[in-house]
């Protein structure tokens, strides 16, 4: 396994944008409309299988992980009523 300039580029991009994230997983009260948070989740899981192709597999962990992350804000979002 190598680790090139393409995996260091995704994962640093990936790294902010959990981190700018974070405070929306961490807030209950966050508003994030349930469409989008499922629709990022599925990208990120589709961004991972690529990356995976591409071997770029610390980019492909982190997607992963941002998948997650996404998840969890479109499950805790009640629902209406």
């Amino acid at each position: 396994m190598v680790f090139v300039w393409q995996d260091a580029a995704f994962t640093i991009g990936q790294l902010i944008f959990m981190i700018s994230l974070l405070p929306t997983v961490m807030d209950r009260k966050s508003q994030v409309p349930r469409q989008t948070s499922v629709t990022t989740t599925a990208i990120m899981l589709g961004f991972a299988v690529t990356y995976v192709s591409l071997n770029l597999y610390f980019a492909a962990a982190l997607s992963c992980l941002l998948a997650i992350m996404w998840g969890v804000v479109a499950w805790k979002r009640p629902v209406k009523k």
